[in-house]
């Protein structure tokens, strides 16, 4: 692995921390997750699966009427996520 190769992939990574976060503010308008969370997310999953869940998670976040703690948001944003991606392997596996 070269300098260039890191330093583009740590670029890319900042990117999609940025969109992500970028596209909390503007779905769910509170509680944007720290850029370590967000970090966290990608490393867990890839972008599309990240992206879908904060999308989830802001329809939610209306549907409640902004009833929904920073900490509920973010288990929820996860947990859409990991079963998203468990869904994903099974029907792979099917």
């Amino acid at each position: 692995m070269t300098v260039e190769t890191i330093l583009l992939e740590a670029e890319q990574r900042e990117k999609e921390v940025t969109a992500v976060r970028k596209l909390w503010s503007v779905t769910v308008g509170q509680h944007v997750p720290s850029v370590v969370q967000v970090s966290t997310w990608l490393a867990l999953h890839n972008f599309d699966g990240v992206v879908e869940g904060v999308r989830i998670a802001g329809k939610k976040f209306q549907l409640m009427d902004g009833d929904m703690t920073a900490d509920h948001l973010v288990r929820f944003t996860s947990s859409v996520m990991n079963f998203r991606k468990a869904s994903r392997a099974e029907k792979a596996a099917a």
